[in-house]
């Protein structure tokens, strides 16, 4: 017969208590494991808006006017259309906008609302003296023709904008134009300067055979036309999608790729960001990860995320506002007025601002990257196997304490 040798009873006790102790210990890391899983200056000064003109000025002529020479409608010769050149105190050329209005040197003109009709922004960004008028074979206009090109312009303009809204123009509307007037201005071929100076009796024609109007002045007002309603300017943040990454060390939360558009881009000039209800620690990161720290001189061409600490986040701040703010060069102006005379304005470049909000929710799902999702679920099964094994352990362990006491 075989005699087994029979192991002391503080043997069993001990081994059992190492057992035990061993298998606490594992269930320890696996709960910890679980716990590791479950929750992963000086300013730019981006210019303030700048009023094209004074809050208020004299209004003054130089004393001559531009007529257009007299055509034949109807089979009788009619006279052309006048334009008197216009200007400020300061010498700042002006336009009226009412061509049945009355005009008197001297007045003092004070500043109105600023004007948000944009055909007649655009006629003024498009025509002198914002942009200089040249002939068929590149040589630049006389101003003094190019000032009369232009008021003729505003004033057709004025006229078909009210024509489309109200369906005709009152003969009693200060944008009134007689068919005499309309026909003067739409076939006429020269210009006149009439005045006391050494210019008097100069003419300014168009070369060939087209009038005045078709060459310098139909396509001008046909396209302020169907820019009316259009803002001269836009402003746009985007997020590429809604989705928010954990970075590599899974510290931060971050957001995709934000853009910020300015349009028209040829007057675009840049932006600055202002961060409002972020959690404590958010960075600001360009495409390369490289955080930005200036947030007041972003270039048209930066692009950007947002990186949150994971720690930072709570119920009060998981919904976060990027605020856009552009600065545009482009073209502005306001209505001046003095009471029972007409309603003058002159445009020009002007830099002025734009704000865009982008609203970002961090309750979005959050997306893991390859790379982290590897090491995560790797320490997820490492804990999932860790628990197991503790599970095992005391089971086996129970099993062997019974059938030793049986």
């Amino acid at each position: 017969m075989v005699y087994k040798k029979k192991k002391s009873k503080f043997m069993q006790v001990l081994k059992f208590k190492i057992s035990n102790a061993m298998s606490m210990f594992l269930l320890f890391i696996a709960f910890i494991s679980f716990l590791i899983i479950g929750f992963n200056q000086k300013s730019y000064a981006i210019p303030d808006v700048q009023s094209p003109l004074d809050d208020s000025f004299q209004f003054g002529s130089l004393g001559y006017d531009l007529f257009s020479n007299p055509v034949s409608y109807n089979g009788a010769n009619i006279a052309g259309v006048t334009v008197t050149k216009y200007f400020t105190s300061l010498g700042d050329p002006i336009f009226c906008l009412e061509h049945n209005a009355k005009v008197e040197t001297g007045i003092t003109y004070n500043k109105g609302e600023l004007i948000n009709d944009y055909g007649l922004l655009y006629i003024m960004a498009n025509s002198y003296p914002n942009k200089i008028l040249k002939d068929s074979n590149g040589q630049q206009l006389d101003s003094n023709f190019q000032t009369w090109i232009t008021q003729v312009s505003i004033w057709l303009y004025l006229y078909y904008a009210e024509a489309a809204d109200n369906g005709s123009v009152s003969v009693d509307s200060v944008n009134y134009l007689t068919d005499e007037q309309l026909y003067s201005m739409m076939y006429g071929r020269e210009v006149t300067i009439r005045s006391n100076d050494t210019n008097n009796g100069k003419v300014f024609t168009t070369l060939g055979d087209d009038t005045i109007y078709d060459t310098y002045i139909k396509d001008l007002v046909d396209n302020a036309l169907k820019v009316r309603t259009n803002p001269n300017k836009n402003l746009e943040i985007n997020m590429e999608n809604k989705n928010i990454s954990i970075t590599n060390d899974e510290k931060y939360y971050q957001t995709s790729l934000i853009t910020v558009t300015g349009s028209p881009s040829d007057n675009f000039n840049g932006y600055e960001i202002k961060l409002k209800n972020v959690p404590d620690g958010t960075i600001v990161v360009d495409e390369d990860g490289n955080e930005i720290k200036d947030f007041t001189n972003l270039s048209v061409t930066n692009k950007f995320y947002l990186r949150v600490p994971v720690e930072s986040v709570n119920e009060q701040n998981k919904k976060m506002t990027v605020t856009a703010i552009g600065s545009f060069k482009t073209y502005e102006g306001n209505y001046y007025r003095a009471s029972g005379y007409q309603t003058v304005t002159s445009v020009k470049t002007v830099n002025n601002n734009l704000e865009k909000d982008l609203n970002i929710d961090l309750d979005y799902t959050v997306l893991v990257s390859d790379t982290d999702f590897s090491i995560s679920w790797i320490v997820y099964f490492v804990g999932i196997l860790l628990l197991l094994c503790g599970i095992a352990i005391l089971c086996i362990k129970y099993k062997s304490k019974s059938k030793s006491n049986s």
